[in-house]
């Protein structure tokens, strides 16, 4: 089992909540209601649908998950129980002294006595206490002291056997805290050629990105002098100006860096949807602090797309399928819109809907009854879940009577069911509304999907309707910066030059030339103006020694002109390597004036 272990963000609605609410020690042990995104932890909700529904069912359980959750609260009461006699007949006595960013304990030895453990509280010595660790020494240094100006400690000793001795004394002290979190960022975006993504607060490909960044002072001591270094992955970006800095900052307060802003320069072939991992090393004045922050920026957003949005208002979709695996009925032998029964079904219905009808077949008939999405890509789709309005009635004698949400990630070969309806009538008198996750199901394969509503174990019994099938896509979108021609470099081998301007510098991006491991690079301007007639003039050499796959210039550079072009050469010291090729695919001449 994947956990996440919450304490001050936990949940209050529940029983334990009345105990801790007087200082008693108390835990809930629950499946993943909600998404805490915790590092380790469980990634998103997936809580079980039928949870305070009459479909809260032994039928609707998953016995191996219950089993796991039940093991996991066994032993963790086993873990907190105390133990009925003394094991020693003493306590250790603990010594806590506060110094800046640490707390360090340090205790008496007890006789008979493996380990200790150690105990920590936000809260008062009265609890509730968190477990620190655990060591055959008599002292420990706790370094993860944010979020609290006084802390609560004791310790316990162990003697091997599972046996631990009652509590220490209580020790209160309150530390000095140094500590800076990045709490926000800003994107201000611009698209160089003016794409339709610039300027709309979205990382796009192809984007120059400006991040001023907000920090939160969340120590109990003010910082002054903070600046901050930003760096990212290597990938799909590069940053152009990776340092910056804030004004002193008390507890508790924030602050925007200081112009200029961190920059980013995002790659046209920066996937959409994809993430740029920032990472900032922040330092200051007091004492020698340096926190490591992080955020993922996410390239491109999120749009809701609905690739099934079914009511039947026509008919059975004409790229649905319809099986027909049972015998006899008629009209009523399988999934059919045309109502044999003139079954009157309220809202959300709205007819016509999707029906098997068993009461209506017969008897004599028997029903296994599929109907079919038609095959499906989701590929695209980062978060998915089905809906459908719903209504089983169920003929109480009958105990095989079933009805089935199935999944298919291979066409159609096979399935893994979803939802199972069985034993009891779901949406009956009054139909209800089913909503179903199905990320976690096509995640290892979601370009052949099929969904299926399979009614079977049926014979003159009841029936099941369904409308307004909706299959939700979350799915990314980006503007993607639009280019002027081809960028320079040969298709495939590096990410290709970007020149943008800022104010009154140009600034130059490119990918590196891995796996040709070069030790710098050139940058050439040539006339554009005379590209087409006379061809290239790539003669002034802008840089023969970047070592950096970056260059900025001023716009007044007396080696630009009016209308320029532009080209970046790998050299590894004593010779450069390809220009790249032209249009027709021949190598582009060397320049005039090369560097090597």
């Amino acid at each position: 089992l994947n956990h996440d272990f919450l304490t001050t963000g936990a949940t209050d609605r529940s029983d334990h909540a009345s105990f801790w609410n007087v200082n008693v020690g108390a835990i809930e042990i629950a499946e993943n209601f909600f998404t805490d995104n915790l590092p380790g932890g469980c990634p998103a909700s997936d809580s079980n649908p039928m949870y305070h529904t009459t479909g809260d069912t032994v039928a609707n359980f998953t016995p191996s998950f219950g089993f796991d959750v039940a093991r996991a609260a066994l032993a963790t009461i086993s873990a907190l129980a105390n133990p009925l006699g003394p094991c020693f007949s003493a306590a250790p006595g603990l010594n806590a002294v506060e110094a800046i960013d640490e707390v360090d304990l340090s205790w008496s030895a007890v006789p008979g006595a493996s380990a200790y453990r150690i105990y920590r509280s936000a809260a008062s010595c009265e609890g509730q206490w968190l477990l620190l660790g655990q060591t055959s020494a008599l002292d420990w240094t706790d370094t993860d002291i944010v979020g609290s100006s006084t802390w609560h400690y004791q310790v316990e000793a162990l003697d091997g056997t599972g046996c631990f001795s009652a509590p220490s004394n209580c020790s209160t002290v309150s530390p000095t805290v140094h500590y800076l979190d990045a709490t926000d960022f800003t994107i201000q975006d611009v698209c160089p050629s003016g794409g339709a993504g610039s300027g709309n607060g979205r990382i796009d490909p192809g984007e120059t990105i400006t991040l001023p960044i907000t920090l939160r002072n969340i120590g109990n001591a003010s910082l002054s002098q903070i600046t901050g270094t930003a760096s990212i992955a290597a990938g799909s970006a590069a940053l152009s100006d990776t340092a910056g800095s804030w004004p002193d900052l008390a507890p508790n307060q924030t602050a925007v860096s200081s112009p200029n802003h961190f920059t980013l320069q995002v790659w046209p072939t920066a996937a959409c949807g994809s993430t740029i991992e920032l990472r900032l090393d922040v330092n200051y004045a007091e004492g020698s602090g340096t926190n490591e922050t992080g955020s993922l920026l996410n390239v491109g957003g999120n749009q809701q797309l609905f690739p099934i949005d079914a009511n039947f208002s026509t008919g059975v979709p004409a790229a649905w399928s319809v099986v027909d695996g049972g015998t006899g009925g008629g009209a009523a032998a399988t999934w059919t819109t045309a109502n044999p029964g003139v079954r009157s079904i309220g809202t959300p219905f709205v007819a016509p809907f999707a029906i098997v009808d068993s009461a209506s077949a017969g008897n004599g008939a028997q029903q296994d009854e599929q109907l079919r999405t038609p095959v499906l890509d989701l590929s695209a789709c980062t978060a998915l879940s089905v809906s459908f309005s719903n209504q089983f009635r169920r003929d109480s004698a009958s105990p095989v009577e079933t009805a089935d949400v199935d999944i298919s990630t291979n066409g159609g070969s096979s399935w893994t069911n979803l939802l199972r309806m069985q034993g009891a009538s779901d949406g009956y008198p009054t139909p209800n509304t089913k909503t179903i996750p199905l990320t976690s199901h096509v995640a290892a394969n979601s370009n052949q999907v099929v969904l299926r509503f399979r009614y079977y174990g049926g014979s003159s019994d009841y029936w099941w309707a369904i409308d307004n099938v909706k299959l939700d896509c979350t799915a990314p979108i980006c503007d993607s910066c639009a280019f002027a021609g081809t960028p320079p470099g040969e298709a495939g081998t590096s990410t290709p030059l970007l020149v943008g301007r800022s104010v009154n510098d140009l600034s130059f991006a490119w990918g590196g030339a891995d796996p040709c491991l070069p030790s710098g690079y050139s940058v050439y301007r040539g006339d554009l103006s005379t590209l087409a007639t006379t061809g290239f003039s790539h003669g002034t050499a802008l840089t023969c020694a970047a070592t950096e796959t970056n260059l900025t210039l001023a716009v007044d550079d007396p080696r630009l002109g009016p209308a320029d072009y532009f080209l970046v050469v790998a050299e590894d010291g004593s010779a450069e390597g390809s220009y790249g090729r032209s249009s027709d695919g021949s190598e582009r001449p060397a320049s005039s004036s090369a560097c090597r």
